[in-house]
């Protein structure tokens, strides 16, 4: 088999190191350390009042035993909307901030994503919680057990 002609070689390498340059650019960090941190604080904190939210929001419909905790999860989520659209907002911030021009459309669909997922999350715990409320405030098998 012929080697390749070494212009060519020279090329091919000249064009991998530069798409892995351009790559590598796209995911350079453009905010300082502190300014990282000050994100991540925004965030954390925002997420924990979305997940306030949707405790307060859960237990306040809980009490309709008829409804399914699907349902009442939802029910809750509608009621947070405002409190996740600031943690949204927050995750966006933070991951376009690290990332420079040529990467921010890549960082919106991450950190849309990622927000995403988080909301899942607290969804299904929301369900959860339902549930396990439920479970505490059924009455006992048991107790008819000890009147026979």
């Amino acid at each position: 088999m012929p080697l390749p002609e070494p212009g060519l070689v020279r090329r091919g390498g000249l064009v991998i190191g530069l798409l892995m340059l351009t790559g590598c650019s796209a995911l350079q960090p453009t905010v300082s350390a502190e300014r990282e941190k000050a994100h991540r604080e925004a965030i954390s904190s925002r997420f924990g009042a979305y997940q306030a939210c949707m405790a307060e929001q859960v237990d306040r419909f809980a009490g309709f035993p008829d409804a399914p905790p699907s349902d009442i999860a939802r029910a809750a989520q509608a009621g947070c909307e405002a409190a996740f659209d600031q943690y949204r907002q927050a995750v966006r911030t933070h991951f376009q901030a690290v990332v420079s021009d040529s990467g921010q459309s890549l960082a919106r669909e991450r950190a849309r994503r990622h927000a995403q997922e988080k909301r899942r999350i607290t969804l299904n715990k929301a369900i959860r919680r339902v549930i396990e409320a439920r479970i505490l405030s059924a009455p006992s098998e048991s107790g008819g057990a000890e009147d026979q």
